[in-house]
């Protein structure tokens, strides 16, 4: 069965109304193994973009039989409805939006004659219209539009003819309205990872001379691993500097006779009056008072654990557990 969808025309028109938006269509095929109920990663899918058709090829079938988990169709319900059967003029009767879709497909409505006044009985979801031999179907019309419980089930005009027919009696006896279709909702999302920005606590710092070391947004997830600090005893330093070149933050500790004299909060002092080193990194001390002196890192120390955003598709059912079944995603991409 091909994947029809792709050759729609509102899928065409769409295409060429993004793609001169920058938006682009995408297609990634033979995505193969995925666990329930677990996010699929889908290559190129990024958190920004939009999801068009998923598509699951379920393996060891012929002839081969494609599962739709997602589809084009908007997610708009259609309203069930029903014409009575009177002659020149006629009632149309629609579901209100208190019964979408197929939930309208219940609903009945019945004429019947005999009654001494024109009156309008609801029971659930029967409507239930008792006229007078003589009453035209304004006259019906008019009671329904005047019946709170009646117009709580449905909205009904008149399709048909002026209205000053006389009623006939609905045939069958009573009409139910159909052809209400429940929206098609999407039951495939985008999963999104949000970013982890990168940190660094150097090792080797008794308590109180920690500092933490937090990646700044502009350098987000893995961006900010190639982040780095140096902190450098060495005779003759003093005072105490910050060095920035590129993504290298080195601070030269003040020493006296060669012996470091800095302490944690002289070095933070110092890195946030420090423009080049801010636009680097956020810098605090996650505990104690940052009395203690800092020692030699001994060399360069990364920041390490960011993470970049990530996006997969989420199906709320089993999907292609089967290693050798295969989904097809298509998805409007912005990047």
């Amino acid at each position: 069965m091909p994947f029809t969808n792709s050759g729609s025309f509102a899928l065409r028109k769409l295409r060429r109304d993004l793609q001169g938006k920058g938006v682009n269509f995408r297609k990634t095929t033979d995505i193969t193994g995925a666990a329930p109920n677990t996010p699929i990663v889908v290559p190129g899918l990024g958190v920004s973009d939009e999801l068009v058709s998923v598509l699951l090829l379920i393996s060891g079938v012929f002839p081969t039989q494609y599962r739709e988990l997602l589809s084009m169709t908007p997610a708009v319900a259609v309203q069930a409805s029903v014409l009575d059967s009177g002659g020149a003029s006629r009632l149309k009767f629609i579901a209100q939006s208190a019964y979408p879709g197929s939930k309208g497909n219940g609903i009945t409505v019945a004429y019947v004659t005999g009654a001494t006044t024109i009156n309008v009985v609801v029971t659930g979801t029967a409507i239930t219209v008792n006229f007078v031999s003589g009453n035209t179907v304004n006259d019906v019309l008019n009671i329904l539009k005047i019946t709170p419980a009646a117009m709580a089930l449905v909205d009904v005009d008149l399709a048909q003819g002026t209205g000053a027919d006389t009623v006939v009696v609905m045939i069958p006896a009573q009409g139910t309205l159909a052809g209400g279709v429940d929206a098609d909702v999407p039951n495939v999302t985008i999963v999104e990872t949000p970013a982890v920005q990168a940190t660094l606590i150097p090792a080797g710092q008794a308590a109180q001379s920690q500092l933490k070391f937090i990646a700044q947004s502009v350098y987000p997830g893995t961006k900010g691993n190639a982040i780095t600090v140096n902190y450098v005893v060495a005779a003759g330093n003093n005072p105490l500097t910050i060095v920035v070149s590129g993504t290298a933050i080195t601070v030269n500790m003040a020493t006296a006779a060669g012996v470091d004299t800095s302490i944690a909060t002289d070095v933070l002092a110092a890195l946030k009056i420090n423009s080049a080193a801010m636009a680097l990194v956020d810098v605090d001390i996650p505990s104690g008072d940052g009395s203690g002196l800092f020692v030699s890192s001994g060399g360069a120390m990364a920041l390490t654990g960011g993470l970049d955003p990530a996006a997969a598709i989420q199906t709320p059912t089993v999907t292609n557990t089967n290693a050798l079944d295969r989904l097809i995603v298509e998805f409007l991409s912005r990047t």
